[in-house]
């Protein structure tokens, strides 16, 4: 009761101090005035830090929004604004201030090493000023990501936004059954020629397929991603994959690819889940002489928390029952 007596006032501070998302942390200097909001969560010394920002006047987001609104002109001023909205989400004054910044001092001073990695966030929307501003200048900013030794790449971060925004609401869409890929890609290549999604495309088909329970065409993309970016492929990517086939599919050539998935996510480590995985793929399939030799393999490496789980699942596969739901 004494919490919900507190609803109404929580209601007129989400209102009166536009929180738009949770957790949002709002500091007030001593004469009761917001001064700094901090919205997400994050560790300890990230949330300290953003802290310290909140009791600096200099980096304190609503005061520098008066100083930026009193000195439209002062770059520096304009430049920590925008910093300190992104900060705080608040991607409508990032636009603004962005922009601004631009007209002042122009795109180079924005790219810039000591700039670049304050603004990298803001690049969240198709709609943003950062997207174009990455957009058009995509050499020099890769320069830039590589100077950093970052390990994702400029078209890394514009096709993951593309996909976010524009794909992924169709991917979603319950009622769009017969999504046409091919159409989409050629849409995007036309609507962002500098920028190749293909890559993504394939993880997003596989996802696709995997909400409208089309597990041979699921099957069919995974294959694809396997083929063509080997490279990237983790075991634990592998695992995923093979374990969804496992607890939705009984077709049996879906279970015979998902079988070489897991078996290819055992090298160069016999991690004691996939194991787990590998065995209960055997089991499904009909094997159960190996299943049970590689699930007992599984629960000799396992952990304390893993150990009672595999020897259940040790169990049901000795009594002739089903490991899967």
């Amino acid at each position: 009761d004494d919490v919900k007596s507190w609803y109404d006032e929580s209601k007129r501070f989400e209102k009166d101090y536009e929180v738009r998302a949770y957790p949002t942390f709002l500091i007030f200097n001593p004469e009761g005035e917001l001064v700094h909001r901090i919205v997400g969560g994050g560790d300890a010394d990230d949330l300290i830090a953003k802290s310290r920002m909140g009791m600096n006047p200099e980096t304190q987001l609503v005061t520098l929004i008066k100083k930026y609104k009193a000195n439209p002109n002062d770059a520096d001023i304009v430049l920590k604004t925008a910093i300190a909205a992104i900060s705080a989400y608040d991607n409508d004054l990032t636009n603004e201030a962005l922009a601004r910044y631009i007209q002042l001092a122009g795109t180079d001073a924005l790219l810039s090493k000591e700039n670049i990695q304050f603004i990298l966030p803001a690049v969240n929307s198709t709609n943003s000023a950062t997207f174009e501003l990455f957009t058009n200048n995509m050499d020099k900013a890769e320069a830039l990501l590589t100077e950093l030794n970052l390990s994702f790449t400029v078209n890394d971060i514009l096709a993951g936004v593309i996909i976010k925004d524009i794909v992924m609401p169709q991917v979603y869409d319950e009622a769009n059954v017969s999504l046409d890929f091919e159409a989409l890609l050629k849409q995007l290549k036309n609507d962002f020629p500098s920028i190749d999604t293909r890559r993504y495309m394939l993880h997003v088909k596989g996802e696709y397929f995997r909400i409208h329970k089309n597990w041979p065409g699921f099957k069919d993309v995974v294959n694809e991603i396997i083929s063509t970016q080997d490279t990237i492929i983790t075991s634990e990517m592998l695992n995923q994959f093979a374990y969804t086939i496992f607890e939705n599919c009984d077709d049996l050539a879906c279970l015979q690819s998902a079988l070489l998935w897991s078996e290819k996510s055992l090298n160069p480590i016999e991690n004691p889940r996939y194991l787990d995985t590998y065995a209960n793929l055997l089991y499904k399939s009909g094997d159960v002489k190996n299943a049970v030799l590689w699930q007992e393999k599984a629960i000799k490496s396992a952990s304390e928390s893993e150990r009672e789980q595999f020897e259940e699942t040790l169990s049901k596969m000795k009594a002739g029952k089903p490991t899967w739901n």
